[in-house]
């Protein structure tokens, strides 16, 4: 048996993923014509991104939520994301990139995290 990759630190719940979430793919292969006008293509690696929504209790969590996020900007993290059965049903390992809010007055208020896995 091998290991790949062990991550260890801590859990933080950061609300309830919401039903499915976008996810991209960026590849960085490259091609075109030489001088020559000769076609070649070199194959490198991709990128997944993934923009989950997440649910988050109202007001005063955004705030934390989000300052939390900060503190995780260019820093290696496991994100997990719970469906409807909530058993971690997909895991990312990347740096966040993005993060926008939409708070409402209410009850609960909407994050959606732009996350690029690392490739």
């Amino acid at each position: 048996m091998k290991l790949g990759q062990l991550s260890l630190g801590l859990k933080i719940d950061l609300g309830i993923t919401l039903n499915g979430f976008d996810q991209d793919l960026e590849i960085f292969s490259d091609k075109g014509p030489d001088q020559f006008g000769r076609v070649s293509a070199v194959k490198r690696a991709s990128s997944d991104i993934l923009e989950p929504r997440v649910k988050i209790p109202g007001r005063p969590a955004s705030p934390y939520l989000r300052s939390i996020l900060k503190k995780r900007e260019a820093l290696p993290t496991v994100y997990l994301f719970d469906g409807p059965t909530r058993d971690n049903e997909y895991i990312a390992f990347g740096d966040f990139e993005r993060l926008r809010t939409n708070t409402a007055y209410g009850l609960y208020s909407d994050m959606t995290i732009t996350i690029r896995e690392f490739v």
